[in-house]
C-alpha cells in the first residue's frame, strides 16, 4: 500500500511551473491541448472543450526580466507572471484567458497581448456589480463568445451535455478538497499540516480535474487511516488573503506553535467553497455562479464587505480558530483597501488580528518575530 507520505509527494509545488508539470507533459504527449487561465475565468468551460486547464501560478524566484515590461509597483504575483512568460513557459500552452478581475490583472493581459505576441490571450469582460442592469446578460454573453472562441479553437461543439459532465467534474473536487480541509480544521487535533492542506489547493489547481479526484480520494482514505493526530497546544489560525504563492508561511505558522486551520486565500479555499448548480442550463449555471459566487474585494456591489466579514467570522467559527492573520500581497490594493473594515470589524466580535505585507518570500526573520510577538499576545488572552 502506498503511504500517505509517498502520496502527498505528487502534489508537488515545482508543479506550478508549465515546463515542470508532469501532467503538463503526459497529457501533451497523448495529443492534448493545454490551456492557462488566470484568476476567475470559468475553468468548467475549457475543460469541456477536450483541453487541460491550468491555472497560471507564477513563480516565487527571484524576478529578472519582467520590470522590462511591468513597473516594479505591482504584486509579484502578477509581475511574476509576465516573467514565466518571458523565460517561454508558455510555449506548452495552446492559450491563456484571462478575465477583468482586479486592475493589476487587466494589465498583465495587455503586456501580455501587446509586448509578448507569441500566443493567443483571450480576455473575458466581467461585470463588478452583478446586480447592475443587464449584468447577467453581459456576463452570459460573454461566456458564450468564450464558449464559441473555444469551439474554433478545437474545431467542433462544446454542446452541453460536455458541459454539465465538467461541472460534475470540477465538483467533485471541489468536495473533495473541502473534505481535506475538515481532516486538518475540524479535529481538535489536525490529521493533516496546514502545509499540506494548502499545497494540495494549490497544486489542484495545475492538475487534470480527473486525476485529482482519484488522487484526492486516495489521500482522504490513507489520511483516515495512517494519519497520526497533531498534538498541540498552540493557537488555531485562520489565513485571509490574495493569492499566496509561498507556502512556506504555513510552516513557519507551525514552527511558530500554531497551525493554520482554515483560509480564505484566492489560491486556497475561495476556489472551491461553493459547488456550480448541476441542474439548470450548464452555462447559465456558469454564468451565476462566477458573476455571483465569488467572493473577492475586487467587487464593488453594495454589502460585498458585509458578505466577505459574514463568510471569515463563520469559516473562523466552524474550524475553531483562535486568530486571524491577514497576509496581504505588496501593492495590492484591493486586498488593502478591504483591510481595515475587516479587521476593525473582526477586532469589535473579539478575534486577534495580525496583518502582514507579503512580497515574494514569506518565511522571513521579520514575519517569524511578528508571528511569534501575535502568539504570544493569543496565549496572554487565553490565560487572562
Amino acid at each position: 500500500m502506498k503511504s500517505l507520505e509517498k502520496l502527498l509527494k505528487q502534489f508537488d509545488l515545482s508543479y506550478a511551473s508549465p515546463v515542470k508539470n508532469p501532467y503538463i507533459q503526459k497529457w501533451r504527449e497523448q495529443g492534448g491541448g493545454v490551456f492557462g487561465y488566470l484568476c476567475n475565468v470559468p475553468k468548467e468551460i475549457i475543460f469541456a472543450a477536450g483541453l487541460f486547464p491550468v491555472r497560471l501560478l507564477g513563480t516565487t524566484e527571484t524576478l529578472l526580466e519582467a520590470d522590462v515590461y511591468f513597473p516594479a509597483i505591482f504584486c509579484h504575483y502578477s509581475r511574476s507572471l509576465v516573467e514565466v512568460w518571458i523565460k517561454g513557459e508558455h510555449q506548452l500552452l495552446l492559450g491563456v484567458a484571462s478575465i477583468n478581475m482586479c486592475d493589476t490583472i487587466v494589465h498583465v493581459s495587455n503586456a501580455l497581448q501587446s509586448s509578448l505576441k507569441e500566443k493567443p490571450l483571450y480576455f473575458i469582460n466581467r461585470p463588478h456589480d452583478s446586480e447592475a442592469k443587464g449584468a447577467h446578460a453581459f456576463f452570459g454573453h460573454e461566456l458564450s463568445k468564450f464558449k464559441k472562441y473555444l469551439e474554433g479553437l478545437i474545431g467542433g461543439e462544446i454542446t452541453s451535455e460536455a458541459l454539465r459532465r465538467s461541472i460534475q467534474v470540477y465538483n467533485k473536487n471541489r468536495i473533495m478538497l473541502k473534505e481535506i480541509y475538515n481532516l486538518r480544521g475540524k479535529p481538535e487535533f489536525p490529521l493533516l499540516t496546514g502545509a499540506a492542506v494548502n499545497t494540495l489547493a494549490l497544486i489542484s489547481q495545475v492538475i487534470p480535474p480527473e486525476v485529482n479526484s482519484q488522487l484526492l480520494s486516495r489521500i482522504i482514505e490513507l489520511t483516515r487511516k495512517q494519519a497520526k493526530p497533531i498534538v498541540h497546544k498552540g493557537p488555531r489560525i485562520h489565513v485571509s488573503g490574495s493569492i499566496l504563492q509561498d507556502l512556506s508561511f504555513f510552516s513557519l505558522v507551525e514552527q511558530c506553535g500554531g497551525i493554520v486551520v482554515s483560509d480564505d486565500l484566492c489560491s486556497g479555499s475561495r476556489h472551491f467553497s461553493e459547488l456550480v448548480p448541476e441542474t439548470g442550463d450548464p452555462l447559465e449555471e456558469l454564468t451565476d455562479f462566477y458573476l455571483k459566487k465569488i467572493s473577492c474585494p475586487v467587487i464593488h456591489e453594495k454589502g460585498i464587505e458585509e458578505r466577505r466579514l459574514a463568510e471569515i467570522l463563520s469559516i473562523v467559527q466552524e474550524y475553531r480558530a483562535d486568530g486571524v492573520i491577514f497576509c496581504i500581497p505588496k501593492y495590492c490594493d484591493s486586498h488593502q483597501l478591504d483591510l481595515p473594515y475587516l479587521k476593525e470589524s473582526l477586532q469589535e466580535f473579539g478575534i486577534p488580528v495580525l496583518t502582514l505585507e507579503v512580497d515574494r518570500l514569506t518565511a522571513s526573520e521579520q514575519i517569524r518575530a511578528r508571528i511569534s510577538a501575535f502568539f504570544e499576545i493569543l496565549e496572554q488572552s487565553k490565560r487572562a
